[in-house]
């Protein structure tokens, strides 16, 4: 790495920031070709112009604060690694005793449109978005947590009808997530909780029919170890806001052994027709 110079070329600017009143701007064909060859007198003004900025470059870049230009869709520092080593390292100063750590996020108001990847801090919480969801990382609950969403690129999946009770097992792998160390997830379809303990479980899922018109009946259970726990009923042929189709949803605390595990299940009486998943997610967190 290269010796950081103590100094800087300042030019034409006095070390107040006032610049000298000899300062010319080049023609923009000036601009275009530079100096010619054997081009006499070159103008002190414009020589001025050149260097003065170009010391006003160097304070910026020693400042170390930058700002992208408004509209430019452009991120401040944009780095990249070289395959082997991360895209930004940051150090504290103050060698084994800093006074402040090596990254500081300022306090914003949540984004309106937030990317997978992206961390803030809403003056409470530091958040990050992951899969698609909204995660707040200060005092975050051991969790693990199946989701199949088509809104996020999911095709919608054929359920099976005629009164069989059948596994979901069509979570997508990708959008899986497994905060601490106290669940296996098989990204698919099951969660094993691995220490005893009190546990609040979530689930939400949105089916709709192939005709939109039709009546149907469906059951959802949470089972534990291949046993029915919880279960919550609905039926009729339209929703408000979207005919035909059938949200469900549920929450409940309950003690768990470790090594048990949950699973999502469905059974639907339709009357023709076929349904369909186009939602649904199982969420696990240890409350206690």
């Amino acid at each position: 790495m290269a010796t950081k110079p103590t100094s800087r070329p300042r030019w034409a600017r006095t070390a107040a920031g006032v610049d000298a009143t000899n300062i010319t701007t080049p023609s923009s064909g000036e601009q275009d070709t530079g100096w010619t060859v054997g081009q006499t007198p070159i103008p002190s003004g414009k020589t001025n112009f050149l260097m003065n900025l170009i010391d006003k470059w160097v304070a910026y870049l020693q400042d170390a604060i930058f700002v992208a230009d408004a509209g430019s869709v452009k991120a401040g520092i944009d780095a990249t690694g070289d395959g082997a080593t991360p895209g930004g390292k940051f150090t504290p100063g103050g060698a084994g005793t800093p006074a402040r750590g090596a990254v500081a996020l300022a306090t914003q108001t949540t984004p309106t449109a937030p990317s997978n990847g992206d961390v803030w801090y809403d003056g409470t919480n530091l958040v990050c978005r992951v899969n698609g969801v909204t995660i707040p990382l200060t005092n975050v609950r051991p969790f693990a947590s199946l989701r199949f969403a088509t809104q996020d690129g999911d095709v919608a999946v054929g359920l099976t009808v005629g009164g069989v009770t059948t596994k979901f097992n069509s979570f997508t792998a990708g959008k899986a997530l497994t905060g601490g160390t106290r669940f296996t997830n098989d990204t698919v379809g099951k969660i094993t909780i691995l220490d005893a303990g009190t546990y609040r479980v979530s689930w939400e899922i949105f089916a709709q029919d192939s005709t939109s018109a039709i009546s149907y009946d469906l059951t959802v259970f949470i089972e534990k170890n291949g046993a029915s726990i919880s279960a919550v009923e609905s039926s009729g042929t339209a929703m408000a806001g979207r005919a035909g189709s059938m949200p469900l949803s549920g929450t409940f605390v309950r003690a768990f052994a470790a090594n048990d595990f949950l699973e999502l299940f469905y059974n639907i009486i339709v009357s023709a027709g076929t349904v369909s998943m186009f939602d649904a997610s199982l969420i696990v967190e240890r409350i206690a």
